[in-house]
């Protein structure tokens, strides 16, 4: 009996130290984000930079949105436009972040979006569009991470690219669990920071269609 409550105790214990939060492009009202408050949700991922290469208005609009519902584990993402007409990587940072210090809004932790989207062939090029992204952002005083997985890593910098293990990673697998056991180990990263777990996941009780992530506390 005694093994079987110190099982349960360690059991709830795991569940209540962790967060579930997610992450959007969509536009929010502070209501919303008061209603996936009630659904259970604790942190936020906001898009500040599109794709095609301009700040994203939306999401820092969300970001204000979500600290007038009251909360505070909010965090953002960069999706780099890869066109021969955009800025470059470290262009984009500035202009991303100057875009939010300029609306003053303010977040936890920068992440890259490092996925299948148009990436050149050119391994070294990507390593370095990825570095002078990161290296910059650094240099304004973001806290940085990299939003991948091993797939996606493997195919735009190779493998064998470690430099940037020792940032966070947020790691989208679409597995449904709110855990990381399923985390194999690439590139120097031992373990994921946050879990994509879900995407496109309906939350009928706040009317809105999200991506879901999760973390330990």
């Amino acid at each position: 009996m005694l093994l079987f409550l110190s099982i349960t105790v360690l059991t709830f214990f795991h569940q209540v130290n962790t967060k579930l939060g997610f992450d959007s492009a969509d536009a929010y009202t502070i209501n919303t984000f008061r209603c996936m408050r009630g659904q259970g949700y604790d942190f936020f991922i906001a898009r500040v930079y599109h794709s095609y290469g301009a700040p994203d208005p939306v999401g820092v609009q969300n970001i204000k949105n979500v600290k007038l519902a009251g909360w505070s584990l909010i965090d953002a993402y960069i999706f780099p436009c890869l066109k021969d007409t955009c800025p470059s990587g470290k262009q984009q940072v500035i202009d991303a972040l100057n875009f939010t210090q300029q609306a003053n809004v303010s977040f936890n932790t920068f992440w890259l979006d490092i996925e299948r989207f148009a990436w050149p062939s050119n391994k070294t090029f990507n390593r370095q569009f990825i570095s002078d992204m990161v290296q910059q952002a650094q240099a304004m005083g973001a806290k940085v991470g990299i939003y991948t997985l091993s797939t996606y890593w493997n195919e735009i910098v190779g493998l064998d690219f470690t430099t940037f293990s020792s940032l966070p990673l947020w790691w989208p697998q679409y597995d449904g669990v709110q855990n990381i056991t399923d985390f194999k180990p690439f590139s120097g990263w031992n373990l994921p920071a946050i879990h994509q777990f879900s995407g496109g996941v309906q939350e009928d009780g706040c009317s809105i269609t999200i991506d879901q992530d999760w973390y330990p506390d």
